[in-house]
């Protein structure tokens, strides 16, 4: 399983390069891939098709599983994000908040991850592992 976050629109290139590094050993395993970002919260299908599935593509990867996740946004003092980052994310999530009508607290966390859809893209994964070890 591999997984990503969207920070302030812009994806990590980590995962990418690891699906695109290890794509021929990807190939005869199962593999789920995932992002977290608000797009998957007001954009789902954009989430998937362009974050997603763009991703996959350029690093010549298939997808048994595929999903898009909401965000935790974590504003609040004990945030780990740096002072101008925290900034420009501010500026960004309000504007988007305006846009869509999705309330957030700029000065706090903001969990819009739906656990119980994580949780059954997790079974749902598990259960592939499973098919795939008793094949063989």
């Amino acid at each position: 399983m591999v997984g990503s976050g969207v920070k302030v629109g812009r994806r990590m290139n980590g995962p990418k390069e690891f699906l695109r590094r290890k794509r021929d050993e990807l190939r005869v395993r199962r593999l789920a891939v995932f992002v977290s970002c608000f797009s998957a919260v007001n954009a789902p299908d954009y989430a998937r098709t362009d974050l997603l599935e763009k991703v996959m593509n350029e690093a010549v990867v298939k997808a048994d599983l595929h999903e898009a996740f909401g965000p935790l946004v974590d504003f609040s003092k004990g945030s780990k994000i740096g002072f101008l980052d925290k900034k420009v994310a501010q500026t960004v999530m309000s504007k988007e908040s305006e846009k869509t009508g999705i309330e957030l607290d700029m000065d706090g966390r903001n969990d819009l991850r739906d656990w119980e859809r994580i949780r059954e893209f997790s079974r749902r994964f598990a259960e592939l592992l499973k098919e795939q070890a008793s094949e063989g």
